[in-house]
């Protein structure tokens, strides 16, 4: 790939992610009406000038390669184009698109990091990084059923898996880095505003499992997890953190404070 293909591929998932936290996709509309983003166009024939975004259920190379123009800037029409038909994929294949340029982004970061070659090749990478990542689900799924089990006595106290059901999985694609950050707050944000419409004023609930943390208040509620580990010799560090303040200001805005760090590293090289 391009030189700058690192950067175009970022690009896309931040369209991606921000449409799709948007409320983007056909399965969240109702009756006729399609949810937009910010970034989407109002002339509907304006995506005809540019490639199409999907190719074998897959982001074109071509659509990548027309994010940004010949000087290297941004070419936003294409960019709203894309956004606007991303936006009208149903969820399960946002969802599919976002975590293949996420894992796209990654094998190209860990080519250039040396990463790649510490590992053994890119097929080897992408399976340490993968499988790296299933673990991180399996973790937050166990803390998102412990930390959403009742609360019978008292508000602070420990939790573990085995006080609650198994979780459902935060969804079926091989999600990793800054996508699985993504889907681990917004299924974890859920959990949260759920505990939170039980909470009366002045009591905070703070419950702890699985390297994860969750603090509620009328107020705030605060989402912290966090995951060391080694996934075929790449060893993996994995934090996703988020503030929310759901009382609105006058003018109806909320504020969301939320952070993603992921790092793999092996033999001294790492990203």
């Amino acid at each position: 790939m391009r030189a700058w293909s690192i950067r175009t591929i970022g690009v896309m998932v931040a369209v991606a992610l921000a449409v799709s936290a948007c409320g983007g996709g056909s399965d969240g509309a109702s009756g006729d009406e399609q949810p937009t983003s910010a970034l989407s166009t109002e002339a509907s024939g304006e995506s005809d000038s540019f490639p199409g975004l999907l190719e074998d259920d897959v982001v074109s190379d071509a659509a990548l390669a027309a994010v940004f123009d010949s000087d290297g800037q941004a070419n936003v029409e294409a960019l709203q184009a894309l956004a606007a038909e991303f936006s009208e994929l149903p969820l399960d294949q946002q969802e599919a698109a976002v975590a293949e340029l996420a894992l796209r982004t990654e094998l190209e970061l860990a080519a250039i990091s040396g990463l790649e070659a510490a590992a053994s090749g890119r097929d080897a990478t992408e399976a340490a990084l993968t499988g790296a990542m299933s673990q991180v689900r399996a973790q937050i799924d166990a803390a998102v059923a412990a930390v959403a089990a009742p609360e019978p006595e008292g508000f602070r106290r420990p939790l573990t898996a085995s006080t609650a059901a198994a979780a459902p999985s935060g969804g079926t694609v091989a999600a990793i880095g800054l996508f699985m950050g993504y889907m681990a707050l917004a299924t974890f944000g859920k959990v949260g505003t759920e505990v939170s419409n039980t909470i009366t004023p002045g009591d905070t609930d703070v419950r702890e499992d699985n390297g994860s943390v969750l603090g509620v208040s009328l107020e705030e509620v605060d989402m912290e997890m966090t995951f060391k580990g080694q996934q075929d010799g790449v060893d993996v560090d994995f934090l996703a953190g988020a503030t929310i303040r759901p009382c609105p200001e006058p003018d109806g805005t909320f504020t969301i404070e939320a952070l993603i760090d992921v790092k793999a590293s092996k033999g001294g090289a790492g990203q």
